[in-house]
């Protein structure tokens, strides 16, 4: 098994179903959705990009920094009035009534307001950080649970061993279920290493405290059972050779980054630096390709329009959506091309709701002496 291989797809399979969660149908050409009905200037684009490039490029303060700051000026201009006070009123040196303890400065709503997104969710999934652990907890959840493949559901419970447990009770339950696999495999001929007893130190200190521990045993064939009148977790799948791959993906693991909007909006400012241009190749269907050089900066739905452009007018009033290899596609056209990734290359592959069939159905009249056949 090549590494992260089943993590990749089951965050291409997560990302997919959130986004069709999500997103409605195709766009119809002639209805003016997902692009402009007026023709887009690209260079009049291309410098608005450039000129709010120019804007994020430089330092502005953060609202937690710039909430600081004015809670510092309120307080010392109200501790300048107060003193001014005092002077004015030429306080003696009588005992003064105690003053009210100064109250703490509370940041927790500016803290609070910081939204996070993870690969396993989506970039549209933005949400404060305990709000979206609890997401991503109720995701994998809904994984374990309805999941046909046990590949994901043994995924999904690694993920949640890794990435909701601290440190300490993470690697106390992969070792332990790692040693429970790898008995397994040693001594496929004995039954004691197929059963887990539920009432053991070991089980009760080390799997049970672990978010996903027996969900992940559950997954790779474990079933409770009892066990000479006591409950237990047994192996009860016919072959173990499953438990290879299920091991190598349990000891890498892959820990869920969380990233917030100045932290992308920093890569993509580093992307800009860059690269200044992409490739952008679309698939038509007939196995035709079409390719145009583009902005990094550029809105997708000049991508579009630079797509429509080569297409016959019988397909004027088709649906169409431009989707890449997961089948993915794009909700918000006006989105820049190195905010949605496309750099500095990209293929993207055009879906018709109803089948095309010949090159001169799809691509306009004056385009079909310029196609060549790739070698």
């Amino acid at each position: 098994m090549k590494k992260f291989d089943k993590f990749k797809k089951f965050f291409n399979k997560a990302r997919t179903e959130v986004h069709f969660r999500n997103s409605g149908e195709g766009v119809r050409l002639s209805s003016g959705e997902g692009s402009s009905d007026a023709p887009v200037d690209r260079q009049a684009a291309a410098d608005r990009a450039a000129q709010a490039a120019e804007r994020r490029m430089k330092p502005d303060p953060t609202p937690q920094d710039a909430s600081k700051r004015r809670i510092q000026i309120i307080a010392k201009r109200e501790l300048e009035e107060e003193r001014r006070k005092m002077e004015t009123l030429n306080v003696s040196d009588t005992p003064k009534p105690k003053d009210e303890e100064p109250k703490e400065l509370d940041h927790s709503s500016a803290i609070s307001s910081i939204l996070f997104t993870s690969e396993l969710l989506g970039e549209d999934h933005a949400r404060p950080r305990e709000v979206l652990q609890k997401d991503i907890k109720n995701y994998l959840n809904d994984q374990i649970r309805d999941a046909v493949d046990e590949d994901d559901k043994a995924i999904a419970a690694i993920l949640m061993i890794y990435n909701l447990n601290k440190t300490q009770v993470r690697e106390a339950a992969v070792d332990i279920i790692a040693k429970i696999c790898s008995n397994i495999l040693e001594n496929p001929d004995k039954p004691k290493f197929k059963s887990i007893r539920l009432g053991t130190n070991a089980y009760q200190n080390k799997i049970a405290p672990a978010i996903g521990g027996r969900a992940f045993l559950e997954a790779i064939g474990f079933v409770e059972q009892e066990n000479n009148g006591n409950p237990a977790l047994v192996f009860t799948r016919q072959t173990d050779e499953h438990l290879v791959e299920a091991l190598v993906a349990l000891k890498e693991g892959q820990m869920l980054t969380l990233r917030t909007e100045e932290m992308r909006e920093k890569d993509e400012l580093n992307a800009t630096k860059k690269y200044k241009y992409t490739l952008i190749r679309v698939r038509l269907p007939g196995n035709i390709l079409i390719q145009g050089v583009f902005g990094c900066s550029e809105p997708f739905s000049n991508v579009r329009l630079f797509v429509t452009s080569t297409l016959s007018s019988a397909l004027v009033a088709s649906e169409l959506t431009l989707r890449d290899a997961t089948g993915q596609f794009v909700e918000d056209e006006n989105t820049s091309l190195v905010q949605l990734g496309l750099v500095p290359a990209a293929l993207l592959h055009m879906v018709f709701t109803e089948p095309i069939e010949g090159a001169g159905d799809v691509v306009a009249d004056e385009y079909l002496d310029q196609i060549r056949e790739l070698e």
